[in-house]
């Protein structure tokens, strides 16, 4: 793998590269990008794998300096993630006079003063854990912050990583950053010979959503709530203030009001009574950053500096919402390559059907290197390959291009070094259809004489919460009638995600019940994790807007929406979830589908062409006999 990624970031071209389980492919593409004598940027899905690149990254080091290689490194995160000297201030005034927080016994003044003492700002490094309403009292997301317009700006985490990543000959980042840079022409990571996106599989969901719009009317209030307490600081007249909060407050109710009944698919630009309810929501807003404007611009005006930062902030937050309102009014072409809904909540959602021309375009200029252990189905690239962009495999890349393609790309599948035949089994249970009156309940019943029989040690990933709810109910009344208390039941929302593992690890007779972002992510190994439930095959959603946009516009292209879009995104989500079981080359254990149509229907053999080559039970006693044996 090092070999082929070395090749593509020297020559300058893409390579889509499936690894298994067990490779260290982190290795693969850390050492020839730190080798190559060019900037790469790592990208990858979340904060906790850029964290485990990083702890990954002293042994290579060692290793590379020695043979004369020490590049400058950074790891940069979004802007949320550091704490923010301007809302550090808003919350004690000694900051603006350059004084020293006293941690007292508070958590959050704790955590300003650990970043005043040198500390360097970020959340996963702060001495001790906030909840997200406390964190989020001393930092800002993207939409709140002017970057290096904020008068806190030279003493700010966040700019000073952004600095480090623009001087950094190899950056870290996460996918949705590296979509912002894309949105941005390059402003945020800079220029850059080649780019590894690590879980590749999860790129296209990542960059869609980091250039499309969430608006909700909770983000409306927060920004009146910030305005109200502005104008107060800046003094402007009762009266007015009164006035320009009352019409806020009147139109973002209309908005709301008309998200209420409007959920599914929206047209834009709005027109008629919905579009003049956006257009007074918007002019309140620019009535207001008329008035804080103006108050700052008064003759002898002074005011100190959080007021300052306060006025920023709140400008940027209307920046922002005026700019989405903007798209539903305006947006004459946005529904030729957007989808625009609303959820119930409500949630306003806007979104690119594909990523192919963006991430295409920035392809063509950049070597791209895809990596990640599912990425194939049916052992082709294909599906991938259109949608991020690319146009054709080749074997290689010194074969004559005529056309002058720039988005060719070569391809490697490294299998898992582990032993699945020997370490592992697949029952294909013989239960209802799901579609079947009888089948949650079937799969409920399955899953807790499973879990009684092994003592625990089980995984179930569910694709509803109502299955979560069933399923933990079931098992919680058969191990009472046969059991006792024996078995403790983690159900996901009940406590932490990190929480929840680190007691799923330390428990081997516990359960772990979890819905769809548990099927990616979660690495258990040894006894605790022997037995890896899932419920039901994870297609997309029928009546999702998102997924019916792209459905339709590859029924627009002459190709099958269903083996294009649907089976692919199913087939490498089951490969995922099946994947939670063997994490080293000593795990054994049961992956257990309990979907009927693996066996019933013919895009079953294409779905379980993805799991890695195991012996396969339909009885359940060869499946209890599996697990006495472990």
């Amino acid at each position: 793998m090092a070999a082929w990624v070395a090749e593509a970031i020297s020559d300058g071209h893409h390579l889509i590269c499936e690894a298994g389980t067990g490779i260290g492919k982190s290795f693969g593409y850390l050492v020839p990008a730190i080798t190559s004598g060019k900037r790469v940027v790592i990208a990858t899905s979340t904060k906790t794998l850029q964290d485990q690149i990083a702890g990954d990254l002293p042994r290579i080091l060692d290793v590379t300096r020695a043979a004369g290689y020490d590049p400058g490194i950074a790891i940069l995160k979004g802007r949320a993630s550091y704490v923010c000297p301007a809302k550090a201030a808003d919350r004690d005034s000694q900051l603006t006079l350059g004084r020293n927080v006293e941690a007292a016994n508070d958590p959050i003044d704790a955590v300003i003063s650990w970043w005043q003492e040198g500390g360097d700002g970020q959340r996963d490094h702060a001495p001790m854990e906030l909840t997200s309403s406390e964190w989020a009292t001393i930092s800002t997301s993207g939409m709140e912050c002017p970057a290096a317009r904020c008068s806190y700006s030279k003493n700010c985490p966040a700019m000073e990583a952004l600095e480090d990543a623009s001087e950094a000959d190899i950056v870290i980042c996460n996918h949705h950053l590296y979509g912002a840079d894309i949105a941005s022409e390059g402003s945020v990571l800079g220029h850059h010979d080649a780019v590894v996106f690590d879980e590749a599989h999860r790129l296209e969901d990542a960059l869609c959503s980091s250039v499309g719009i969430t608006l909700t009317p909770r983000r409306i209030t927060i920004y009146i709530s910030q305005v109200d307490a502005l104008l107060k600081r800046l003094d402007v007249d009762i009266s007015r203030r009164k006035s320009l909060v009352s019409d806020l407050w009147a139109h973002a109710k209309e908005f709301a009001a008309w998200m209420e009944r409007s959920v599914g698919t929206v047209t834009v630009p709005l027109a008629g009574a919905e579009h003049a309810t956006v257009r007074k929501l918007s002019d309140a807003i620019k009535a207001v950053n008329g008035a804080i404007v103006s108050a700052t611009q008064q003759p002898g005006a002074r005011f100190d500096q959080t007021v300052i930062g306060r006025k920023e902030r709140t400008l940027n937050l209307a920046g922002h919402l005026l700019g989405d309102l903007t798209v539903l009014s305006q947006g004459d072409a946005y529904n030729e390559e957007h989808v625009c809904w609303i959820e119930s909540g409500p949630v306003l959602r806007t979104s690119p059907i594909s990523i192919a021309g963006s991430l295409g375009a920035r392809a063509a200029a950049v070597a791209t290197i895809c990596t990640s252990a599912t990425l194939t189905v049916n052992g082709s690239f294909t599906a991938l390959a259109k949608t991020l962009g690319y146009s054709t495999e080749v074997t290689d890349m010194s074969d004559p291009n005529e056309d002058g393609d720039p988005l060719r790309y070569m391809a490697l599948r490294i299998g898992s070094p582990f032993d699945y035949a020997s370490q592992a089994a697949l029952y294909l249970p013989q239960l209802p259809d799901p579609n079947d009156d009888g089948w949650g309940d079937a799969v409920a019943d399955l899953a807790s004489d499973l879990v009684v029989h092994a003592g625990g040690r089980a995984l179930i990933l569910c694709t509803s919460n109502a299955a979560v709810a069933r399923i933990a109910d079931k098992i919680t009344k058969h191990q009472r009638s046969s059991l006792g208390d024996g078995h403790q039941i983690l159900v996901q929302g009940a406590m932490a995600r990190l929480k929840l593992l680190e007691t799923f690890r330390d428990d081997p007779s516990s359960v772990l019940i979890a819905t769809m972002g548990f099927w990616e992510g979660v690495d258990i190994t040894g006894d605790s994790c022997q037995i890896v439930i899932l419920d039901r095959i994870p297609f997309p959603r029928p009546d999702d807007p998102l997924w019916q946009a792209r459905r339709k516009a590859t029924q627009d292209e002459g190709f099958p929406p269903f083996a294009t879009i649907d089976l692919p995104r199913a087939a490498n989500l089951t490969a995922q979830g099946a994947g939670r079981l063997i994490r080293t080359d000593t795990d054994r254990g049961l992956i257990v589908l309990c979907d009927s149509r693996l066996r019933t229907r013919s895009y079953g053999k294409t779905i379980l062409a993805t799991l890695p080559e195991m012996p396969v039970f339909t009885e359940s006693a060869d499946a209890a006999s599996y697990l006495d044996s472990l």
